[in-house]
C-alpha cells in the first residue's frame, strides 16, 4: 500500500511529507476487516502500523516531497474523469480501438 507520512518537522506543513511503499506482510503492520453497513464486499479494511520499518527504496519521489505527488495523481484523476464525463458516447468506441 502506499502511505503518506510526515517526515519533516510539524511546522513544515506540506513539505514535510513524504509518500512511501509500505508491504502489507511488513512485520509491524495489522490488518482487520472493517464492518461496513450495507457493503460488506468492498473489503474495506483497517491498517494499524506498529514500529514499522520501512527501506528507503520504498520512498516514491524524494523526501519531504511528497504532497506534490499526492497533488497531481489527484488532478490526473479528475481530469481522466472530467475527460470520461464531457466525452460524447458515439465517439468514446473509436478512441478504445
Amino acid at each position: 500500500m502506499t502511505a503518506a507520512v510526515r517526515t519533516g518537522n510539524s511546522g513544515t506543513g506540506a513539505l514535510g511529507i513524504s509518500v512511501l511503499v509500505i508491504p502489507l506482510t511488513q512485520d509491524g503492520v495489522t490488518r482487520r476487516k472493517l464492518q461496513n453497513s450495507g457493503v460488506a464486499a468492498s473489503g474495506s479494511t483497517f491498517v494499524e502500523f506498529d514500529n514499522v520499518r520501512v527501506p528507503v527504496t520504498n520512498l516514491l519521489g524524494r523526501e519531504n516531497q511528497g504532497f506534490q505527488i499526492i497533488m497531481s495523481s489527484i488532478a490526473l484523476l479528475y481530469s481522466e474523469m472530467l475527460i470520461e464525463i464531457s466525452m460524447p458516447k458515439d465517439l468514446d468506441w473509436r478512441l478504445k480501438v
